[in-house]
């Protein structure tokens, strides 16, 4: 959110040119707001039809009806800069596939003085499977090639489950300020939590609470190039459970990283940090023990142009195992690109990979997982405002070994549809 909001502080600074009266309507499609003072929406219907449901080969093909919606606005003060953006609808499954609301919001507010710099922020969703690394994380929302919004974090892929809804919310902070010309310091916490609240296995997943904090140094080598470094702290929680028994569970994690931020391009940037990450026991009746030393490493690379962008997110280091198992050591990517061409045509796609496995200090029994989601999307401008779309997204995931919850599956599942989106012209503020 702080790079869309600086995106929009630079694009306020020039004009767009008219489109000719001959030439045709560009594509259009619902997409974040690059403006300050823009709102943008879109309304989606689709049918969608699944093969091998949470990877089981022998549930044949269900369909369902997805209805859905998608909002974002960027409020046009630089200095004090609000966004929010909302993704959310309803599918209709049948007698085999559950129906489910789904939504997602994250709303951001910065305030910035001739020094200091504030951000807050909170995200909250209700989902039904683990996102698929989409807008929306629903798979045939219409949305492949459009990146999560996240806060205090990269966009990340975890251990697909079976059916298991569940809510989430994350609320951040973060104060900087400029030391010198080239130098500043930030503080920042996040506290976070995940429930789960039903499974089609007859398991819910294993709750968890989050808080973290953060300080970092940040200097700007030239106009184009910074490095820094940064110290941070996690504690994970897991609630008592019928599969945990009473009492709680818990570990923290410290880590020491330095990064590194290059913009390639005015329109391409790369952000990287690495550094080691210890594990320690916490409160957790024995379930963890001693420390353990990882690396944790985040890099990502981002292309933003007036109509095409794309993105890709690497994350190493602990997470707290989606529900399904008590923390893992995460390896995590996801890509993200959407391109328009022949100006009525646009391609779409996602692709994302998780390795999970057991945290080295754990006295659990030892896991394995490797899951992967890719799809692509290819949409046709049918009017101004009206475009036609067809889909197709696949999870494939191998989870061997012990999982308390029991509600990972294995085999591949896959999803093709076909939908229609209404997406008018973006509405601008005056104020």
């Amino acid at each position: 959110m702080v790079a869309l909001s600086a995106a929009a502080v630079c694009a306020t600074l020039s004009g767009q040119a008219a489109p000719t009266a001959t030439a045709p309507a560009p594509y259009s499609q619902f997409a974040l707001p690059g403006v300050g003072g823009e709102l943008r929406y879109a309304l989606t219907a689709s049918e969608s039809l699944v093969s091998g449901y949470n990877g089981n080969s022998g549930s044949g093909v269900n369909a369902y009806t997805n209805v859905s919606g998608d909002l974002a606005y960027l409020s046009r003060n630089p200095l004090h800069q609000f966004s929010a953006v909302y993704a959310g609808g309803y599918l209709f499954g049948n007698s085999t596939f559950p129906s489910n609301f789904y939504q997602s919001l994250t709303l951001s507010q910065n305030f910035r003085t001739r020094s200091w710099n504030f951000l807050v922020g909170d995200s909250v969703s209700y989902l039904p499977q683990t996102p698929v690394g989409s807008l929306s994380g629903i798979p045939g929302a219409g949305d492949q090639g459009l990146a999560p919004v996240v806060i205090n974090s990269t966009p990340t892929l975890g251990i697909l489950t079976t059916y298991a809804t569940r809510i989430g919310n994350v609320v951040s902070g973060t104060v900087s300020r400029d030391l010198t010309a080239s130098t500043s310091f930030s503080l920042s916490g996040a506290d976070s939590i995940q429930r789960y609240t039903g499974s089609s296995t007859g398991f819910q997943g294993i709750d968890n609470d989050q808080q973290s904090a953060s300080a970092s140094l940040q200097h700007r080598i030239n106009e184009r190039t910074s490095a820094g470094g940064s110290y941070s702290f996690t504690n994970s929680t897991f609630q008592s459970s019928v599969l945990l028994g009473p009492g709680s569970y818990g570990y923290q994690t410290h880590s020491a990283q330095v990064s590194f931020t290059r913009e390639i391009t005015p329109q391409l940037n790369v952000v990287a940090s690495v550094g080691p990450q210890w594990t320690v026991s916490g409160s957790n009746a024995g379930l963890t023990r001693g420390s353990a030393v990882n690396v944790a490493a985040t890099a990502a690379l981002s292309y933003q142009a007036r109509r095409y962008n794309a993105g890709l997110n690497y994350s190493r280091g602990v997470n707290n195992g989606n529900g399904v198992v008590i923390g893992s050591r995460l390896d995590s990517v996801v890509g993200n690109i959407s391109r328009p061409f022949a100006r009525i045509y646009n391609v779409g796609a996602l692709v994302g990979w998780n390795h999970s496995a057991q945290l080295g200090n754990s006295t659990l029994p030892n896991f394995d997982n490797q899951g992967v989601v890719g799809g692509g999307q290819l949409s046709v401008q049918v009017s101004r405002s009206i475009s036609a779309f067809a889909s197709y997204t696949l999870q494939r995931q191998s989870f061997s070994g012990y999982a308390p919850a029991g509600i990972a599956f294995n085999g591949l599942t896959q999803y093709g549809t076909l939908g229609v989106t209404y997406s008018p012209k973006p509405i601008f503020s005056r104020k």
